[in-house]
């Protein structure tokens, strides 16, 4: 029966079924106990499946065993079996958890995790063009169980109506509920400190407006503020002027107590950029020393007239005749309304324009009213002092009078005002719902502000990379202050269109999903706003930036799924819903949850190919609507790795698939993409089996691999890496750019290209003027695309005489790129008089071309200096030899290894009685 359990195991293990392989040999090992080949048999397939601690204390016992039972094998088994427990063991290896944040903070500090831009700074889009959405859903109540705290993560906030349109959700389902028990959180973040300086104007007015009684003048006032302040690129004076009060008392908030509000947290490495965001739209600041109310005006009704002249029937009927009537003065002026009783309050002579039913027509000049000023927190000066001042957009870039669909709110949230004679009437109670609901939860409500990019945000919640300013350990502090009280998992998360510029998917579900809470009412949603026409469903978006076909590959390779796609005849441009896939555990998931190991591999190379050697865009032939971004360095599939061990993905897998990676070629069926965007049909074909040259980019992977060391579910040989001890940060000065050359915004597509001058396969002597780049590089091009580029100049050209790096930092302002590299590297390429330039890889062209760009010589512009570890103590890097972390010792037993097993483990009654017997045989 022993015999015929075991048979029967050996039969599932040979067609991978490695589950039912572990019971049948449990069953046999309790049918014969003092038989050492079930042991055996389990040890290597809990290898398989990447269980590494049972691997070695299964594998212990069978040597013990085996030992004891002798025969003419012994040899070779004892030795199968201490190779074995060897690999286990270097598989099982972990970093201990401090080191690891410690060397997360580094890379976050000093590697780039996208392609450089020559763009100087983060756009500003003060106003957003999205309709409101509430990230609140009430059934979030009945998974929180006794947690009473409900989490949410804005990302890229613009202006806040996500968040006010929450607030309202929330506290409505209060009051219908009768509710009141639930302490509410929102991170919210953005990229642009212009942006959240601007938001907590805002919340300090509407603060204001829930300790008011409404009706009222006063609250009418602030209610008036708040409204030119949201939308109005020029304002009354009343509402400058309370605007410049709120800003002193904002800017004397933050030099003094560090907080502006009891109900906004923030960080206080942030609080002085703040205060400059603020002093910029002072009365005596830059914005109104730089532009003038005509430029604004003159902005405002140029674009109106381009772009909005014409609204269809149903939009003015919606608005009204009087609010259709202000429009047209929008259009000619850049003016909107305040109401009637402000008017009389503090803007008498406006009466004389503008009669009570509402504007006319014929009141084109209005805006030659002196008193009026234009809205400064319209303008980011940092981005718009670096613009081209002939097509700059000053003030609202979008038509206001969208806010009358774009913050409706249905479901009786909002009172419903039967006559409105001006967009104010409209916009209104969404702002005083807003207000009362701040009022209603009180102390209960708690937002925190953080500044940075959301991706960069949601690694260090993801590995917990803060400290708590209360925390009396010293050893544990990082650069990053939060208080343990905040939440680190988050009940719903909304990224707007985000993705569209960071990765599409491939980052949300990399990132983003980790930091999500795994139940049934917890989301992400997201919306493709850059290029909805370039995807005509969620299957086409997926196959570009995940290089994934279908659903069940999905959650094989990321956990997730999509809980909601869009509509209509652009559903990307709909938003998209995506959760957890519902399992009990997202993590650790069983061998046969994961993509089969051969499939996996096929995957992870045609990432790699896709990151290194992205398709030529055709954005000279294409609109706008359809360029795809490809904004990721190679980094990233170091981060991807991590994941995919905590998936489930064993670490042997992993290691199998990164090593090749360092070498020169790699044999695959995957390849380069040959179209953009990549299609389902692109990534489901078939190619034969192939030897690929990837020798430009093995040094970056190299290096790459040797920061990332600490972090990796595995031990790499140090003798296929670089040592992190000749890594240094190399200052390279480049050229500058050829002379009337148009400093366009590019988007994030620079790399560094080294090459051997007088070598170009084509035969010039320079490579520079070359715009075949793409075809050089790509090993599959030549006999599978274009036989002009096969042959054995070519395949030498790649092997030996250039080399590709996608990580780095760039500074147009000082033209120099800051890069990691091995100095060992750096001196064959100055002996050898290499040369160096960045390029565009959007294009695969010099930057600066097609006019003449002279590079540089390696020799020439090249600085090595400090190396990565240069300021670390001799014992901190002998600790990263460390094995485990405290939770992971090795002190532990085999038996104490196998004792803590539980039905998590396997949940499999034969399985825990197998442990008991063989727990008396110690």
């Amino acid at each position: 029966m022993s015999l015929k359990s075991r048979e029967e195991g050996n039969k599932l293990y040979g067609a991978r079924d490695f589950e039912g392989a572990i019971k049948k040999y449990c069953l046999a090992a309790r049918m014969s106990k003092e038989d050492p080949v079930p042991l055996r048999n389990l040890s290597a397939t809990y290898f398989e499946v990447g269980e590494y601690k049972i691997c070695i204390a299964f594998a212990k016992k069978a040597l013990t065993m085996t030992r004891a039972v002798g025969g003419d094998d012994l040899a070779s088994h004892v030795q199968k079996l201490e190779a074995r427990i060897a690999r286990a063991e270097e598989y099982s290896q972990v970093t201990p958890i401090e080191q690891q944040k410690k060397r997360r903070m580094e890379i976050l500090e000093r590697l780039e995790r996208y392609h450089q831009s020559t763009q100087l700074e983060i756009d500003y889009s003060p106003v957003s063009h999205n309709n409101a959405q509430s990230l609140f859903d009430p059934d979030m109540k009945r998974y929180a169980l006794k947690d009473v705290n409900l989490s949410f993560f804005n990302a890229g906030i613009g202006d806040a109506r996500n968040f006010f349109y929450s607030l309202i959700h929330i506290a409505h389902d209060e009051e219908a509920e009768n509710t009141s028990k639930y302490r509410y959180h929102f991170t919210l973040n953005d990229a642009n400190r212009h942006i959240l300086a601007r938001d907590l104007i805002l919340f300090k007015l509407l603060d204001k407006l829930s300790g008011l009684p409404q009706p009222g003048d006063e609250a009418l006032k602030v209610l008036n503020t708040i409204f030119f302040t949201f939308i109005a690129p020029i304002m009354p004076e009343c509402a400058f002027r309370q605007l410049q009060d709120t800003i002193s008392e904002l800017l004397n908030d933050l030099k003094g107590t560090h907080q502006a509000l009891k109900w906004v947290h923030l960080s206080k490495e942030d609080i002085p950029l703040y205060i400059g965001a603020l002093k910029n739209w002072t009365s005596e600041g830059q914005v109104l020393k730089t532009f003038s109310t005509e430029d604004v005006v003159m902005s405002v009704t140029r674009i109106m007239k381009k772009y909005y002249d014409t609204k269809h029937d149903d939009f003015q009927e919606m608005l009204g005749r009087h609010c259709v009537q202000e429009r047209k003065v929008y259009i000619q002026n850049g003016m909107l309304l305040p109401p009637n009783r402000i008017m009389q309050l503090e803007e008498s002579f406006m009466l004389d324009f503008f009669p009570k039913s509402g504007p006319t027509w014929e009141n084109k000049d209005c805006y030659e009213l002196k008193s009026w000023s234009l809205n400064p927190t319209m303008f980011d000066i940092d981005w718009h002092s670096v613009r081209d001042l002939e097509t700059l957009t000053f003030g609202v870039r979008q038509d206001p009078f969208d806010l009358v669909t774009t913050l409706a709110i249905e479901g009786g949230m909002l009172p419903q005002r039967k006559k409105a004679s001006r967009l104010f009437d409209h916009v209104a109670p969404f702002f005083e719902a807003a207000a009362r609901a701040i009022k209603n939860l009180g102390a209960r409500l708690q937002a925190e502000v953080v500044l940075g990019d959301y991706i960069d945000v949601a690694e260090r919640l993801n590995f917990d990379l803060y400290y708590d300013p209360n925390d009396v350990d010293e050893s544990k502090k990082l650069d990053c202050l939060r208080s343990n009280d905040f939440p680190l998992l988050y009940d719903c998360i909304e990224l707007s269109n985000l993705p569209d510029y960071k990765g599409g998917n491939l980052t949300t579900f990399l990132h983003v999903l980790p930091i999500l809470k795994p139940n049934g009412s917890s989301s992400i949603f997201s919306v493709c706003l850059r290029n909805p026409h370039a995807f005509p469903n969620m299957g086409y978006f997926m196959s570009e930036y995940l290089i994934i076909t279908g659903r069940k590959m999905l959650d094989q390779l990321t956990g997730a799924c999509i809980e909601s796609k869009g509509n209509g005849p652009f559903p990307l441009a709909d938003v998209t819903v995506y959760q957890w896939y519902p399992r009990n555990n997202p993590y650790n998931r069983p061998i046969s949850a994961v993509l089969p190991r051969e499939r996996m591999k096929v995957w992870f190379y045609g990432l790699f190919l896709k990151l290194a050697l992205p398709m030529q865009s055709l954005a000279a032939y294409i609109p706008k609507t359809h360029e795809i971004y490809s904004p990721l360095n190679l980094s990233i599939l170091f981060r991807q790795l991590a994941h995919l061990r905590l998936l489930g993905y064993p670490s042997h897998w992993l290691s199998d698939v990164l090593v090749p990676l360092f070498s020169s070629t790699i044999t695959t069926t995957a390849r380069p993409p040959r179209y953009t965007p990549m299609e389902p049909r692109h990534v489901s074909a078939i190619h034969p089996t192939k030897q690929l040259c990837i020798a430009p980019f093995s040094p970056e992977m190299k290096t790459l691999a040797a920061i990332f060391a600490p972090i990796l579910p595995f031990r790499l040989d140090p003798s296929v890496i670089y040592s992190l001890d000749e890594i240094h940060e190399c200052t390279v000065s480049l050229r500058p750019l050829p002379l009337f050359y148009s400093i366009k915004t590019h988007p994030t597509c620079l790399i560094l290209l080294f090459w051997r001058p007088g070598s170009n396969p084509n035969g010039s002597f320079s490579l520079e003027p070359d715009n075949n780049l793409r075809a050089l590089l790509d090993p599959s091009w030549g006999d599978e695309v274009h036989d002009f580029y096969e042959g054995r100049r070519y395949e030498n050209w790649r092997a030996k005489d250039v080399i590709v790096w996608s990580t780095f930092k760039y500074d147009i302002m000082k033209r120099e790129a800051k890069v990691w590299m091995p100095k060992s590297l750096v001196d064959q390429m100055v002996n050898d008089e290499w040369k160096c330039a960045l390029w565009r890889r959007d294009i695969w062209q010099i930057l600066g071309g097609p006019k003449k760009v002279e590079a540089g010589k390696v020799g020439n512009i090249m600085k090595i200096g400090r190396k990565w570890d240069e300021d670390q103590e001799d014992e901190d890097r002998e600790d990263e030899d460390v094995e485990s972390d405290d939770d992971e010792s090795d002190d532990k037993s085999d038996e104490e290894v196998l004792a803590k097993l539980d039905n998590d483990q396997l949940d499999d009654p034969m399985f825990q009685a197998l442990l008991e017997e063989f727990s008396i045989y110690t």
